[in-house]
């Protein structure tokens, strides 16, 4: 048996690794515990689909392989217990350490906690991150700020590459309708003018007023406002329908 049977059952070819720096002089880390990487004791890997990095430690067992990746995805999941059959994967090697195809199953139900990790972090708002979601598309203005300020968010619902996107852009008359930031669909706001766009997130129906009362428009369909009930709202009564905002 080779000094490092861990990855010997996963790869095609390991070598000892001549890097544990990244071009940009950050660490490298092992593929498998996470810890960096140490000069002389580092071993690169491929199947021919590119070279993955790890430390002797984890490669010179297959318990050892599994302590450090389990580690690593119960540190990801921060507290949260890790999805069950990855559990009944590393009781399996623990059980019967020399065996090939309970290790590789391990392996692989760990790598599967890790993305779905992965995934649901990528998925949620960042805590106190600006989610503009919630905000119907329209040009709005902010309460009691710039008056020259005007803000459209395209808030994409219709099906297709960009729905679920939040864009937002400048809207005054003389502007230059330059791209302030955007949301990712799942993501938080991602640009400039955050703290104006914080009040108008907080208060919709506020910001809407705030235009009408600068254009005499209705925040959302963009037509003349007729009468003084919609001047005083930002928007008629159509639009206050369809948005659920308060009319009257």
């Amino acid at each position: 048996m080779s000094n490092h049977p861990a990855l010997d059952a996963q790869y095609q070819k390991v070598i000892n690794g001549r890097y544990t720096t990244k071009r940009d002089g950050s660490p490298m880390h092992c593929g498998a515990c996470a810890q960096p990487l140490v000069a002389g004791a580092t071993l690169a890997a491929t199947k021919g689909d590119g070279w993955h990095s790890y430390c002797t430690s984890c490669a010179a067992s297959f318990p050892a392989f599994i302590r450090g990746l389990f580690t690593r995805v119960n540190t990801l999941s921060e507290g949260q217990p890790v999805d069950v059959h990855a559990v009944e994967a590393v009781k399996a090697v623990i059980a019967d350490p020399e065996s090939v195809p309970a290790f590789l199953g391990a392996v692989a139900a760990l790598n599967a906690a890790r993305a779905a990790i992965g995934q649901a972090r990528r998925s949620a708002p960042q805590a106190g991150g600006l989610d503009l979601s919630h905000v119907p598309s329209g040009t709005y203005a902010v309460p009691g700020g710039d008056t020259r300020l005007k803000v459209k968010i395209d808030n994409v619902t219709k099906a297709g590459r960009w729905q679920g996107f939040v864009f937002v852009k400048d809207a005054a008359v003389y502007g230059q309708e330059q791209r302030y930031g955007m949301q990712k669909p799942g993501g938080t706001y991602k640009g400039k003018i955050e703290a104006e766009l914080r009040i108008i997130a907080a208060d919709i129906a506020a910001a809407a007023a705030a235009y009408g009362h600068l254009t005499g428009r209705c925040t959302f369909c963009g037509l003349p406002l007729e009468d003084e009930r919609s001047v005083s709202r930002g928007y008629g009564p159509t639009c206050a329908t369809n948005h659920g905002l308060p009319w009257g």
